[in-house]
């Protein structure tokens, strides 16, 4: 398992953009989880709905 930084964004009231550190097996197995990490966070400390999100970069580190 490695170690990714990926950078992701999405609309909520406004875009935003957070780098994301998560362990995975593979680049596609990162994103998918910084993303699902993302949306958590949004939704749970700014309170904002966010139902979609993009990875804008990943890097393996």
């Amino acid at each position: 398992m490695s170690k990714y930084k990926v950078e992701i964004g999405g609309f909520v009231s406004t875009y935003r953009q957070r780098n994301i550190i998560v362990y995975a097996d593979n680049e596609a197995e990162a994103e998918e989880k910084a993303i699902d990490k993302f949306i958590e966070m949004q939704q749970e400390k700014v309170g904002n709905i966010c139902n979609e999100a993009r990875a804008d970069s990943i890097e393996e580190l």
